[in-house]
């Protein structure tokens, strides 16, 4: 079994690195999931693939203006300068085995754990400051130097464990695990993007992968 698992994954290596020189369309014609998402783009979108990134982005630019587009007049948004460019991309390795992704998230969890006893075990819940914590991020302020010299500890200390934490690929396709590092063209409230259809389109994007790639944390 064991063998098995390392030969398969040499095969995976190996097409990773040939990846990095091997035109697009040789890959697409090897990855029936990444070659479905290709050909349900929207119209203007395109894909492409480097050594370490895969990018899916859209020909014609757009403005990112900061206000509601119901208050933004027609005559001001035909007057506004396209110079962005909706993309989604990824970071991609060879397609994860079950039992890397396993022992990925047995570390994670572990390391999850330490960190939320760390702030006890270093003493500084007293120094919780509740106006710059937000939901997903508690922040540690001291007033005096001892106070400070706690916090700083506490942040060096949570550094160090979180450089042994590991993302988790978000997709998986036919050949590659993929971890989402970028994605522009999504309109958030009180911003508008225009032309409007280009909201819509990276939103539809992101759907492609959703619908036709497989979910890492669903293959147990």
């Amino acid at each position: 079994m064991k063998k098995s698992i390392i030969f398969f994954a040499s095969i995976g290596i190996s097409f990773f690195l040939n990846a990095q020189t091997m035109p697009l369309d040789s890959i697409l014609a090897h990855d029936a999931i990444l070659s479905n998402i290709n050909q349900h783009l929207p119209e203007g979108w395109e894909m492409k693939i480097d050594d370490t990134t895969l990018t899916v982005f859209c020909t014609e630019p757009y403005a990112l203006l900061q206000s509601n587009c119901a208050d933004i007049s027609a005559d001001s948004l035909e007057k506004v300068k396209c110079n962005r460019t909706a993309i989604l991309s990824f970071r991609y390795e060879p397609k994860w085995e079950p039992e890397r992704l396993f022992w990925a998230r047995e570390s994670n969890d572990s390391i999850n754990i330490l960190l939320m006893s760390l702030p006890q075990e270093m003493g500084v819940t007293p120094y919780f400051d509740k106006e710059k914590s937000t939901r997903f991020n508690k922040v540690y302020t001291g007033k005096t130097k001892e106070e400070k010299d706690k916090v700083n500890a506490y942040y060096k200390r949570k550094g160090e464990l979180m450089s042994f934490y590991e993302t988790i690929p978000n997709f998986d396709t036919e050949l590659f695990s993929l971890k989402q590092s970028k994605q522009t063209g999504m309109q958030r409230p009180g911003q508008c993007i225009y032309p409007f259809h280009i909201y819509k389109d990276a939103l539809s994007v992101y759907i492609l992968f959703l619908d036709y790639c497989d979910n890492p944390l669903e293959n147990k």
